[in-house]
C-alpha cells in the first residue's frame, strides 16, 4: 500500500525541485562564471542570486531574476549582493544592463508608487 503524501508536503517537494531547476538554469546561462569577480565557479561555490527576493512568487523562478555569483560575492564579501546592495545594483547596471532593466521593471510592477524613482534608463 502506497503512503499518502499531504498536499503541503507535495507542494514543498515541487517548490524545491523548481528551485533546483532555476538555480541550474541561471548558472548555465552565466556559464558558471561569477558576474561580479568574473571567476569560474564550481560546486557549492557556484550560487544563483535572486535580484528580486524569491518571496515575491511572481519572480521566484524567472531566470532573468537571477545571476550567478561565487560564494564570496554572493554572501560574505565586502561588496557582496547581500551586504552592499548599492554597489551590487550599480555593478549590475554596468555589466548586465538587460538584467538590471528587467529587475527595475519588475520592482516597478511591485511598487508602482516608486516608478519615478527607479528607472532602468537613468545612468
Amino acid at each position: 500500500m502506497k503512503k499518502k503524501i499531504s498536499a503541503a508536503k507535495l507542494l514543498k517537494k515541487i517548490t524545491k525541485e523548481k528551485d533546483l531547476v532555476w538555480r541550474i538554469a541561471v548558472k548555465e546561462r552565466d556559464k558558471y562564471e561569477c558576474q561580479v569577480c568574473q571567476k569560474k565557479v564550481v560546486g557549492i561555490n557556484a550560487q544563483a542570486h535572486h535580484l528580486i527576493p524569491r518571496s515575491f512568487k511572481d519572480f521566484r523562478w524567472d531566470i532573468d531574476n537571477g545571476i550567478c555569483l561565487c560564494f564570496s560575492c554572493h554572501a560574505i564579501g565586502r561588496f557582496s549582493a547581500h551586504i552592499n546592495g548599492i554597489f551590487f545594483a550599480e555593478l549590475l547596471k554596468k555589466n548586465r544592463p538587460e538584467l538590471y532593466a528587467h529587475a527595475i521593471e519588475n520592482i516597478n510592477r511591485i511598487y508602482p508608487m516608486y516608478e519615478n524613482l527607479l528607472s532602468a534608463s537613468k545612468q
